[in-house]
């Protein structure tokens, strides 16, 4: 098992800190960022919870293999990228990956 929690002031930071799971964000909004996370991970599970205090676009590579679903606190359906397939109105999000 391996679990962390982390607060950043930096984007750049907030988007490498995840283990095995590549990620750029790239900030929309004026002002100083603030981000969160907490991750867990067991051997088959992972779960993580991210918060950022600024609009961000992300682009992100899920990992090769596994299946990923993003479930927003807060979100609206029509902001959902075309990369990502929404399966239900109310923001969840099934994440594609790139078969190796």
């Amino acid at each position: 098992m391996f679990s962390q929690s982390a607060v950043f002031d930096d984007v750049n930071q907030h988007a490498h800190s995840l283990q095995n799971w590549p990620q750029e964000y790239a900030q929309l909004s004026s002002g100083k960022f603030e981000g969160f996370l907490e991750d867990i991970q067991l051997d088959s599970v992972r779960v993580f919870r991210e918060r950022m205090k600024q609009s961000v676009v992300q682009n992100t590579h899920t990992p090769t293999g596994k299946i990923s679903l993003m479930i927003p606190h807060h979100m609206d359906a029509s902001d959902t990228s075309d990369q990502a397939r929404q399966i239900m109105a109310d923001g969840v999000t099934l994440l594609p990956y790139e078969s190796g």
